[in-house]
């Protein structure tokens, strides 16, 4: 449904969309709040800059508390643009809701207006309309998430209106045309991200060398909160004897497939410990639990990677313990190839020989203060001898 009502010489063009996002669970309820500019009107109504040249309103910005404080609303220009009559920000039952805006002398890529909506959670699914471009008018619409960037192309833009005669490249959308003027109901297109994103970036502009007004009229927004796959309520560590307990609670849970525990002696490099199986969907507290046996003496790193069904994965924060070694074995050479030498008498002890993983891969018992460990595949080995371990790198 459409619908085009006329303020202050202008026609602005709302798209009355109707908005629902349901996740798909197997086993709970959980749904993502979603929002559009009919649902829910955009807070502030205040009209800034009314004269070319008009500056004084950036002090105004950005624009917050916009449906329901989900986004703020930043306009920077940039290269000489100036505003031609500033920004209006329309909130009325009659007319719907957009920001209308109206830089001027931009052209030549240098000289443009750029506007960013930055949400205070991830959302995904997000539909708005851009409105108003002709006679060469381009737009270039960027997205992120945590500051990474999210590919646009010609497969985000669609519904042009007219449905001819527009030049796009990349995430670039130029009209040509000489058409309806700065009408933004008579020359629009819509966008669609899936996301998750929290920020989008439109820069607006001329194509060609022409120092001239750039009608821009953002509307019809409509976008679904994201929903994390997990919610984690709890993820640490602790020291138990020789080994390490860790435990992760998650407070819901949604399209969750599995965890990798991953460890880390440096907080840099981590190998991976172990995979547990999610529990999908869930929307009531679930706790998980591993034992690494054996950890090394000093710092000790663990951390989450959460996968989805479709691959996509997130990380945990940093668990860290500290195991103190009271050890007074020590071993050469280490690295080692052929032979490891203890420098303490330790007579005819038994040792066990332990992976990264906490496996015993062997257990013997040294002789003539000696150990060989040439038929030890290459990698990282925890050695003990009683009570007391060392930790060595075989070549």
């Amino acid at each position: 449904m459409h619908k085009s009502v006329r303020k202050n010489g202008k026609f602005v063009f709302h798209f009355l969309s109707m908005v629902a996002c349901l996740t798909l669970t197997a086993t709970s309820d959980l749904e993502a709040q979603c929002y559009d500019t009919e649902d829910q009107k955009l807070s502030n109504t205040y009209t800034y800059g009314t004269g070319n040249g008009d500056n004084s309103m950036t002090g105004d910005l950005p624009l917050t508390n916009l449906l329901g404080n989900t986004f703020e609303f930043q306009a920077v220009l940039s290269g000489g643009a100036t505003w031609a009559n500033g920004i209006e920000l329309i909130d009325d039952p009659d007319l719907g809701d957009a920001i209308y805006m109206q830089p001027t002398n931009t052209g030549n890529s240098t000289r443009f207006a750029t506007y960013t909506l930055s949400f205070y959670e991830p959302i995904e699914n997000f539909t708005f309309i851009s409105g108003g471009l002709n006679y060469s008018d381009e737009f270039t619409i960027t997205a992120s998430m945590d500051g990474t960037s999210i590919p646009i192309d010609a497969s985000n833009f669609s519904n042009f209106n007219p449905s001819s005669g527009w030049n796009v490249s990349g995430n670039s959308v130029a009209n040509p045309q000489n058409v309806g003027g700065t009408e933004i109901d008579a020359n629009f297109f819509t966008t669609t991200i899936a996301g998750p994103l929290d920020q989008v970036t439109i820069v607006a502009t001329k194509a060609s060398t022409s120092n001239s007004t750039v009608t821009t009229g953002i509307y019809a927004l409509s976008y679904c909160n994201f929903l994390l796959p997990i919610e984690l309520a709890k993820f640490e560590a602790k020291n138990s004897d020789t080994d390490a307990e860790i435990n992760w609670v998650t407070a819901s849970e949604s399209n969750n497939d599995y965890f990798e525990l991953e460890h880390s002696t440096d907080g840099i490099s981590y190998t991976q410990l172990t995979s547990i199986q999610g529990a999908g969907f869930s929307n009531v507290p679930i706790s998980y639990q591993f034992r690494h046996k054996n950890i090394p003496g000093g710092d000790n790193f663990y951390r989450l990677k959460q996968i989805d069904f479709d691959g996509s994965h997130t990380y945990s924060e940093i668990a860290h313990i500290h195991r103190t070694s009271n050890s007074p074995i020590e071993v050469f050479p280490n690295p080692v190839v052929d032979y490891l030498y203890f420098s303490s008498a330790v007579g005819e002890s038994n040792v066990q020989i332990f992976d990264i993983h906490g496996h015993l891969v062997r257990e013997t018992s040294i002789q003539n203060n000696e150990l060989e460990v040439s038929k030890l595949n290459s990698g990282m080995y925890l050695i003990r001898v009683g009570d007391e371990m060392q930790r060595i790198i075989k070549l």
